[in-house]
C-alpha cells in the first residue's frame, strides 16, 4: 500500500529552475566545443602558413594553442558540473 501525497506547491518552479539551470549548461558547453573547432580550423591555416614560409603562421599556432587550452578548460569545467 503506498500513501499518494498531494505535489507541493513549489515543485513546478524547482523543475523549471532546474531545467533552466540545464539548459544554460548544455549552452555553455556547445560554446566551448565551437570555440574549439574553430580554433583547430585557424591552428591548420597557421600550419599551412608555416609550410607556405610566412612568419604569421607561427603567431597564429601559437594563439590557437591557447584558445584550444582556454576551450578545453571550459569545456571540462561545464562537463564536471552536476546536472
Amino acid at each position: 500500500m503506498t500513501l499518494d501525497l498531494p505535489p507541493a506547491a513549489d515543485e513546478p518552479a524547482v523543475a523549471a529552475e532546474r531545467s533552466a539551470a540545464h539548459e544554460a549548461k548544455q549552452q555553455q558547453k556547445q560554446t566551448a566545443a565551437q570555440i574549439f573547432v574553430v580554433a583547430a580550423g585557424v591552428f591548420v591555416a597557421g600550419v599551412v602558413m608555416i609550410f607556405l614560409g610566412k612568419w604569421i603562421g607561427w603567431l597564429t599556432v601559437i594563439l590557437c594553442l591557447g584558445i584550444f587550452g582556454a576551450a578545453a578548460r571550459d569545456w571540462l569545467k561545464y562537463k564536471r558540473m552536476p546536472e
